[in-house]
């Protein structure tokens, strides 16, 4: 959920497939949130309404954030999103276009 600071109400919430111990990550302009799930899939949603616009499946649990790459050369392109699993695997995805 979307806590507002100030006022202490609820802006918004969504509900993921799994248990969720990883911090969210934010893209490049902040136009998505990032987070992975004990369900094995990697969420992405927008921030401002609470709305998941994709999930990608990864294979196993995610228990850590996922990186989103903000740079705008080198190993990666920005929007890039790298996400280790409970497996031991890596996955490079790119989740949306950069912004």
């Amino acid at each position: 959920f979307f806590l507002c600071v100030t006022s202490g109400r609820v802006q918004w919430w969504c509900q993921l497939g799994g248990r969720l111990e990883a911090s969210c990550s934010i893209s490049p302009g902040g136009a998505y949130l990032v987070v992975g799930a004990y369900d094995g899939q990697l969420y992405v949603v927008v921030p401002l309404r609470g709305a998941i616009v994709a999930s990608h499946p990864c294979g196993d649990m995610i228990k850590g954030a996922a990186y989103v790459s903000h740079a705008p050369q080198g190993v990666s392109s920005p929007g890039t999103v790298w996400v280790g699993t409970h497996d031991g695997r890596v996955h490079v995805l790119q989740v949306f276009e950069s912004q």
